[in-house]
């Protein structure tokens, strides 16, 4: 009782010292023990309709949350019904869910309802509004009525969207980190993909991607999911975070833009960086309390356990090596002694009957000619024949670039017409071979270019042999 009689006299000179010194505004609560608690604002209007979206970006076939908040006084009776009955045109509502009746606070209630919206595909991209909607009320207290509106609320469609997502909130050392990049992007939009497939994570290390793509009606879906780790743990004030990933894209044009793009000569790239997301490193290592045994001597091991548990596996595993060795070394003898060693003839008949075999293939169906091994086929047979006709052995004719092999020797022994027919020819079969352009009107053609070299040459001469090892 002293105590308290004390202190309640300290606090009114307190407070006459303040009014005297012009401090009026000090609270006599600011010297009390009782807590302090900070109340909630209030507000002066009867209702109020708070809206909340869960993403402003929105891309086809997929759709947005509209979460709306009714506050309202105790007294006053809100028309809810009506939000069943709202128009947010150009979005339409997919589905309306209404939450129960919950207390705010002492002098206020609430409750929730969320829009389930979509927009048409057609649409174009850019900024769409969602119009503010009205909520009629009726004030029991002073009989009055009113309406109480929702803001407006931006939304941006958007030809490609991108998510992360981070498994965990904080990680201890040595875990992985599993970090999850979402992309969805209509069809007419192409991703590049090469930076995002082993993309830099420094000071993360990125231990595998793995990639998996779907694709609908509009829409493609790529989720690409990375496993990082981190051995470094660093000071305590030092933070780490997963940097922002560029995803760099471009919009298809249309038939309409295709020769300006053409003339143009490049794609309009646009890129999307996702934002950073820091990483939280536990620093604190569990410890594993482990009993201590008691002191003990040293060890003494016999001579016998000693060479056995050394000499003996080493003079093993030596023994192993040189059995195996000798084995091998027979095998490899055995097969170079029966290398056959009897030259390879090439003659300018053989290689002809060859080439005209292969074109006789294709003219009587046996061959596709979107096989590239039978290509591959004719240009191997035509520089063996052309070959032939100069003098060189099989392996040097297929050495040869195109250019070597009709200057160096082709131009030299055979005539310049019948050189500009096989230089041409060559360059043909370089193209279809090396380009990829293989369409049976270049094949056709090129058959056609063959049969025209094997008859100017003036029909396989056998006196013209060259030889060569297999």
């Amino acid at each position: 009782m002293e105590s308290k009689k004390i202190k309640n006299i300290l606090l009114v000179v307190v407070m006459l010292l303040s009014v005297l010194l012009g401090f009026s505004e000090i609270s006599p609560a600011q010297y009390t023990d009782a807590p302090q608690t900070q109340e909630v604002p209030t507000t002066e209007n009867p209702l109020e309709v708070w809206v909340f979206l869960d993403n402003p970006r929105i891309i086809s076939e997929k759709m947005i949350t509209l979460t709306a908040q009714v506050v309202w006084k105790l007294g006053v009776k809100a028309d809810l019904d009506s939000l069943t009955r709202v128009d947010l045109s150009p979005f339409k509502i997919e589905q309306i869910t209404i939450g129960e009746r919950e207390i705010f606070e002492n002098t206020r209630d609430f409750r929730v309802i969320q829009y389930l919206l979509s927009l048409p595909d057609d649409l174009k991209h850019g900024e769409y509004i969602i119009p503010s909607f009205s909520v009629p009320y009726f004030n029991e207290v002073d009989k009055t009525s009113g309406m109480a509106s929702s803001s407006p609320v931006t939304v941006r469609k958007v030809p490609i969207l991108v998510e992360t997502r981070l498994d965990k909130d904080v990680f201890d050392i040595g875990d992985r980190i599993h970090y999850t990049l979402t992309i969805l992007n209509e069809k007419g939009v192409k991703v590049l993909f090469e930076n995002l497939e082993r993309f830099n994570f420094e000071p993360l290390e990125l231990l595998n991607t793995r990639i998996h793509k779907s694709t609908t009606s509009n829409l493609e879906s790529t989720v690409i999911e990375y496993s990082l780790a981190i051995y470094e743990v660093g000071t305590e004030k030092q933070s780490y975070e997963i940097p922002a990933i560029p995803v760099i894209y471009y919009i298809e044009p249309d038939v309409a833009h295709k020769v300006y793009r053409a003339e143009k000569g490049a794609l309009e790239t646009k890129e999307f960086k996702t934002p950073p997301v820091p990483v939280l490193i536990n620093r604190l290592l569990k410890t594993v309390d482990v009993p201590l045994e008691g002191v003990k001597g040293p060890v003494v091991y016999s001579k016998y356990i000693f060479c056995k548990r050394t000499y003996l596996p080493i003079f093993l595993g030596i023994g192993i090596l040189v059995f195996i060795g000798v084995i091998e070394l027979r095998r490899v003898s055995k097969n170079i002694s029966l290398r056959p060693k009897a030259p390879i003839i090439d003659t300018s008949k053989a290689s002809a009957e060859r080439l005209s075999s292969l074109v006789s293939s294709y003219r009587s169906g046996e061959r596709k000619y979107e096989e590239k091994e039978f290509v591959a086929g004719i240009d191997t047979a035509l520089r063996v024949f052309l070959g032939t006709l100069v003098g060189i052995p099989r392996e040097r004719a297929l050495s040869l670039t195109t250019s070597q092999f009709v200057n160096d020797y082709l131009s030299k022994k055979l005539s310049r017409e019948f050189v500009e027919q096989a230089q041409g020819t060559l360059k043909h079969l370089d193209l279809m071979i090396f380009g990829g352009i293989i369409e049976k009107a270049a094949v056709e053609k090129l058959l056609g270019e063959v049969e025209e070299l094997l008859s100017a040459s003036g029909g396989p001469k056998e006196d013209v042999t060259v030889t060569s090892r297999g």
